[in-house]
């Protein structure tokens, strides 16, 4: 190893992995034919939100198939298993969040 160059290592900082909130009518305990659905993402830079990807089919989500930018918003009309991802240039993706089995009747 030449003594003029400096060895460094690269450390990869991984976001956050999104938050999954399903919204229901207050006093509600079950889902009759449809259910809001939002998914936030968290940066350190809140001038550089990170994209978000999702699925409903209970596969994992890929980076780069972006559904938002800090925030992905939908209406889910059947049972399914959200799961979401965050991606931001420079750091590691999060790991994928899973919801679990959303129940919607109807």
């Amino acid at each position: 190893l030449d003594s003029d160059v400096a060895e460094t290592d690269l450390i990869a900082i991984r976001l956050t992995a999104p938050q999954i909130t399903i919204q229901q009518s207050p006093g509600s305990t079950n889902f009759n034919g449809s259910v809001q659905v939002l998914i936030t993402g968290f940066s350190a830079n809140p001038e550089a939100p990170p994209f978000i990807g999702y699925t409903i089919d209970g596969l994992d989500p890929q980076p780069l198939s972006a559904a938002g930018i800090g925030i992905a918003q939908f209406t889910l009309h059947r049972t399914a298993i959200i799961k979401a991802i965050a991606w931001q240039d420079g750091m590691a993706p999060s790991l994928v969040r899973s919801s679990g089995v959303v129940e919607v009747d109807g």
